[in-house]
């Protein structure tokens, strides 16, 4: 029986990759440097981008992200073989409230849009104001409402003037020390 041999292969000999070139030795020394060096660019910059730089890129990406909608335009009429109008568009609203939030201010609340929205004032403050019942035990328990229809098929105009005179009222709090749950 003949002993195996073990003969050089063309790249080197073996251990297989096994670098005696002095050449090959520096192309692999260059070939790491340019690694590193192209490694040790990517983390500048991602160092650049989200530290360095992070305040100026929020705010730029907030300012491209933002955008003001505008209210879709108004539907076209149907009109008959003449040009008379059959069906229109008509923008109307309608103005709910959530009494839960009012505390004892019902009545003032009242006043303010009662005469905007053509209803009686007391009829208004019974409807926002929360029921007590009781329950099977016989407990009073407030009924907190929170939606309560006041007006339904309201124009924009007069929707506007309830709106700011809601904003006109003060409950005698200043909202700047409130949390903001409570705003």
């Amino acid at each position: 029986m003949t002993p195996l041999v073990e003969e050089p292969i063309a790249t080197g000999g073996w251990p297989p990759f096994r670098m005696t070139n002095k050449q090959q030795i520096r192309r692999a020394l260059l070939l790491l440097a340019f690694l590193s060096l192209a490694f040790g660019g990517l983390c500048y910059r991602l160092v650049d981008l989200q530290v360095l730089r992070h305040d100026e890129l929020s705010a730029k990406a907030e300012q491209n992200t933002q955008r003001e909608f505008w209210q879709a335009p108004r539907r076209g009429d149907i009109l008959d073989v003449n040009g008379n109008i059959l069906a229109t568009s008509v923008p109307v609203k309608t103005i709910c409230a959530d009494p839960s939030l009012m505390g004892n201010f019902q009545p003032l609340v009242a006043h303010a849009i009662a005469t905007l929205l053509k209803l009686d004032e007391t009829d208004l403050v019974k409807r926002l104001t929360p029921y007590l019942t009781r329950n099977a035990k016989g407990e009073i328990v407030t009924n907190n409402l929170h939606y309560v229809r006041l007006a339904k098929n309201i124009s924009e105009e007069n929707w506007q003037q309830v709106a700011a005179a809601m904003t006109n009222l003060t409950f005698g709090v200043d909202e700047k020390k409130l949390p903001r749950a409570q705003k």
